[in-house]
């Protein structure tokens, strides 16, 4: 602890000078790269559940699994016309459900 405060002591700031500051933060490059980051760690940790979250069917999630498509986070970048085994059907399913997930996070 800083020796120079005392517990009982309050820090006093000179209130414009604090306004200004945070001000100029909210209105910086700084400001918007942080929101950035945010937004983007947000949605990670948004996708980073387990692959049963979406409710597919056990034959379809299996098939996944077995693929390496364990959690939601797999399918990032992934076109899901060239996984091995995905027809139209299942294909159409699974976009609908991840869909789904994706409206439900934002």
């Amino acid at each position: 602890m800083n020796d120079d405060i005392k517990d009982s002591e309050t820090v006093k700031f000179d209130d414009t000078t604090l306004q200004e500051e945070v001000q100029k933060y909210f209105t910086s490059k700084r400001f918007n790269e942080d929101l950035f980051h945010y937004r983007d760690l947000m949605s990670v940790i948004q996708t980073d559940v387990p692959l049963s979250a979406i409710c597919l069917p056990k034959k379809l999630e299996n098939m996944l699994i077995k693929q390496g498509f364990n959690r939601i986070s797999d399918f990032r970048g992934i076109n899901l016309a060239e996984i091995e085994g995905l027809g139209n059907t299942w294909r159409h399913l699974l976009c609908a459900r991840l869909d789904e997930f994706f409206t439900v996070g934002i």
